[in-house]
């Protein structure tokens, strides 16, 4: 997406607890505007999944940011892979127009219970046409 003109990050948290927002936000640069925080862990009920509520309460007990929208989503629901078209379902996503942002989500099913999936288009190649 980057190749293509887009900017956009990702930021892969691979130790969940003791939480550490200092490593974490040494990592994000402070031209951030838009965050989405994907978890495999759906807290039913609560207001947002465990990442989310602590990255959201992160930037929120950081002033040197001015984060816009946060998005949630859950993805791997039913054992389902990630795959790059839904990176960029996420990434679609952050791009709209704050009114028309989704900001809770799931990823890779459709959800007719709560409507809250994200549309994913067509596969996408995203490695090189050498690599197999």
């Amino acid at each position: 997406m980057n190749k293509l003109g887009g900017k956009v990050g990702v930021l892969n948290v691979h130790l969940y607890r003791p939480w550490s927002a200092k490593h974490f936000l040494s990592e994000v640069p402070k031209t951030v505007k838009r965050v989405a925080i994907l978890d495999k862990t759906d807290e039913g009920g609560a207001h947002g999944n465990p990442l989310f509520l602590d990255v959201t309460a992160t930037f929120a007990e950081s002033p040197e940011f001015a984060i816009e929208a946060f998005t949630g989503g859950v993805y791997g629901i039913g054992g389902k892979g990630f795959l790059p078209n839904m990176a960029k379902a996420v990434f679609d996503n952050l791009h709209l127009p704050l009114d028309k942002l989704q900001r809770r989500y799931d990823i890779g099913i459709v959800d007719d219970v709560t409507g809250r999936s994200l549309p994913i288009g067509p596969n996408i190649q995203a490695l090189s046409p050498d690599i197999t």
